[in-house]
């Protein structure tokens, strides 16, 4: 406020003001209530707070006093404290009306607390460039100490650099090593770790799979051995970190023993093991990506591993300058005429004394690396897990078209042949012995996801053009279901069918079908078994792997385990008549699958069963069925009562002639339904009518929807206004809907009533 003489900070207290608006209005009434003196003249009027001191003063102008009024930020107030608020009507007590504002001054090391130990350099620079308000400073702009109070807070780890210009200009004269932890799955040779060995200068690679790290020291043997014998040097110099693989007592014997000198990193410093760690993630970077664009298991993580420090060895390196690791280890540019793509497909040709005239002459394996004894590649037959060493090798690289490369490493010591681990192709065809050699751990199996599994993308018996390579090729290897869950483990596709266990058992827990209890000792308990079975197309391509639990039903007793076990089925002859009654009324026919079909109805009686084989069940307990499965006496009955009862709930009723058929009039408009086992056959004219029986059905059963019928029962159908019936030997008969009407027995007439 301008006093007449300058301009003071000054509070104007219980005021409303608007920066925005054009005039503010200041209440006489209102400073006189708070006992200041107001002098008006002619010129305008003069404001005296309590003190009789002038503290604003104005000009008239028209009919308004003017301040002289200048609105600041406000820096600090001295509050007062009354000790009873003033009434409405009551005087205000002889308080200041104004507080003047005075900025906070003390020394640096007090600012420096004020401020939550902010670095002084950080609070004088605040004030220098008036980066703030209120602050004044008494002494000087640091503090000639180093508080304990701050380093114990804020003491951080030392910059560390992540380069280096001291390399050593000998093969061998520093070598970084270092042990990867344990990886989260074995691999097939059951490796858990690996180490790596890095040449500092050629930043050549080398590795070693371990079971446990207790072998750390062997492999460094053997590592230094063989370097020094290539290369005719002496190892100089191992930099580890101080992992206790590498501090026991036998290692530091043996580098004493040999004069080589042992740098180890600092402890909790890892960064100081830079190239060594680096170079343990680079390669497990490279295994990643190459397992992810394959289809082996993770368990070939070290196959994977092996090939990427080969590649690393023969690629360029920002170590080195024009020049691979290879070439400078060993003074020779790397041959790289038989890199391909790690898992890649390749025919495999089987030497004449192991196959006959009419045997094939090649297996199809797949690619997972180079040998390092010979020059030859080594291969997996997946279907018996064996691993093969072969020279004579012709790739299939994909694309749009085939492709196919031979590739023959020469090797004079080699006379080419399969490795001991090989099995011919006549033993693969046709030796028992197969399934012996197919029993390969379970670790080297894995499942795959179901979405990505494109047998699962069949929605109807119908033929498909998009039907896999991989169903074909299964369906022409086998000739007859597995009979047991072991034979079914080792069977080359031993995963497809670990995968139909996997959903059998999870439709079990889901549905609650059992619960697992003490075995009884006053009942009896039956047994149970695995049934596989591979439900074909109509074009006899493989269109989906079952395994149903099977319970052992025939040692049921009747009375005591059961009572009814009449369970119907849609005769053929009605499945002829609905189609001929479709072609007549030019009605749309559905098909619709239910998932575990016994598995919905539950059973009265008690019934016992050993648990199959793949369930984790505590010895000396069984299962106690809540549900009807597979095999038991009433399954069937029990399954029929209660999909009889949902479809009366919709509106059905059985036929008498058949009572798997139901038939339901909606507005005038037939709607057949026939029941076959698992399969629903749904016949309308309206499809609006079908979609909502299949919603419906679906509210009380899990069901796959199949779309239009296509084959049931081995007919295969196709509708081109006439139904057209195909039987598996091919012989077709072909009817016009006149000629169908006439021959047909059924009373049309009656269903059009």
């Amino acid at each position: 406020m301008n006093t007449g003489n300058g301009y003071q900070n000054t509070i104007l207290q219980d005021v409303l003001y608007i920066p925005d608006l054009n005039g503010n209005l200041l209440s006489v009434s209102h400073f006189m209530h708070c006992g200041s003196e107001i002098r008006f003249t002619s010129e305008g009027c003069q404001f005296l707070d309590q003190h009789k001191n002038t503290t604003c003063i104005s000009h008239l102008r028209g009919n308004l006093y003017i301040m002289d009024i200048k609105v600041t930020t406000i820096e600090s107030t001295q509050l007062a404290t009354l000790p009873n608020f003033p009434s409405e009507g009551e005087e205000a007590p002889a308080l200041a009306l104004t507080a003047c504002a005075k900025p906070s001054s003390t020394n640096l090391q007090t600012w420096h607390h004020w401020l939550g130990h902010l670095n002084p350099e950080v609070v004088s620079h605040m004030l220098s460039k008036n980066m703030v308000t209120g602050m004044e400073i008494t002494d000087g702009s640091t503090i000639a100490t180093l508080y304990e109070l701050c380093v114990k807070g804020k003491q951080s780890h030392a910059n560390i650099h992540k380069s280096t210009d001291s390399h050593f200009d000998t093969i061998l004269g520093c070598i970084f090593s270092d042990v990867c932890s344990q990886l989260p799955i074995k691999s097939h040779d059951r490796y858990e770790y690996f180490i790596t060995w890095v040449e500092d200068k050629s930043q050549k690679v080398f590795v070693a799979g371990m079971q446990e790290k207790s072998e750390v020291t062997h492999h460094l043997k053997a590592f230094i051995s063989r370097a020094e014998v290539e290369t005719g040097q002496c190892v100089g110099i191992l930099c580890s970190d101080r992992g206790g693989k590498y501090i026991a007592g036998e290692v530091q014997c043996y580098l004493e023993d040999r004069g080589i000198k042992h740098e180890m990193t600092t402890l909790n410093t890892p960064q100081h093991n830079g190239v060594a760690e680096h170079m343990n993630q680079t390669l497990l970077d490279k295994v990643q990506a190459m397992l992810i664009d394959t289809d082996l298991p993770q368990s070939y993580w070290y196959d994977a591993l092996h090939y990427a420090m080969h590649i690393h060895n023969v690629t360029p390196t920002q170590a080195l300058d024009n020049i691979t690791p290879e070439e400078a280890w060993s003074r020779n540019k790397p041959d790289v005429s038989n890199i391909r793509t790690f898992s890649v497909h390749a025919f495999v040709q089987i030497p004449d004394s192991h196959h006959d005239k009419l045997s094939a002459h090649s297996l199809i394996c797949i690619f997972i690396g180079l040998t390092c004894q010979c020059k030859a590649y080594c291969l997996v037959h997946r279907q018996t897990c064996q691993f093969i060493k072969l020279h004579n090798v012709i790739f299939d690289e994909g694309g749009a078209l085939p492709h196919y490369e031979c590739m023959i490493t020469e090797d004079n010591d080699m006379t080419g042949g399969v490795s001991v681990n090989e099995t011919p192709s006549n033993a693969l065809q046709q030796s028992p012995a197969l399934t012996a050699i197919a029993s390969c751990p379970k670790c080297n199996t894995r499942t795959p996801v179901k979405d990505d599994d494109t047998r699962y993308s069949v929605t109807s018996y119908g033929p498909h053009s998009h039907t896999t390579k991989h169903a074909s090729v299964a369906h022409a290897n086998v000739s007859k279901d597995p009979k047991t869950y072991v034979e079914a483990m080792a069977r080359f596709n031993a995963t497809e069918w670990e995968m139909a266990c996997n959903d059998e058992k999870c439709s079990f827990d889901m549905m609650g079908i059992y619960e697992v209890v003490p075995c009884p000792k006053v009942r009896k308990v039956v047994g149970s078994k695995w049934v596989f079975c591979i439900k074909q197309g109509p074009d006899g391509t493989i269109q989906k792997y079952k395994a149903c639990i099977v319970v052992q039903g025939f040692i049921q007793v009747e009375g005591i385990d059961y009572d009814e076990t009449f369970a119907p089925i849609a005769k053929l002859s009605s499945l002829r008549a609905i189609l001929t009654i479709t072609v007549e009324l030019n009605l749309k026919v559905h098909q619709m699958d239910v998932k575990s079909i016994y598995l919905n109805g539950e059973l009265e009686e008690e019934i016992f069963m050993e648990p199959p084989p793949g369930f984790d069940v505590p010895e000396g307990m069984v299962l106690k069925l809540i549900k009807a499965i597979y095999g038991t006496k009433q399954g069937g009955h029990v399954w029929y009562n209660n999909v009889k009862a949902t479809l009366e709930g919709m509106g059905y009723m059985c036929t008498e002639s058949d009572h798997a058929v139901f038939i339901c009039l909606q507005d005038g408009k037939l709607s057949i339904i026939a029941l076959y086992v698992d399969n629903f056959t749904m016949a309308c004219k309206d499809l609006e009518i079908i979609l909502h029986d299949k919603e419906e059905l679906k509210k009380h059963y899990s069901m796959m929807d199949l779309g239009e019928i296509s084959y049931i029962l081995g007919m295969h159908i196709t509708w081109d206004h006439k139904a057209v019936l195909t039987s598996p030997n091919r012989n077709t008969l072909r009817k016009s809907s006149n000629a169908l009407g006439r021959q047909t027995s059924t009373p049309s007439a009656l269903l059009h009533s």
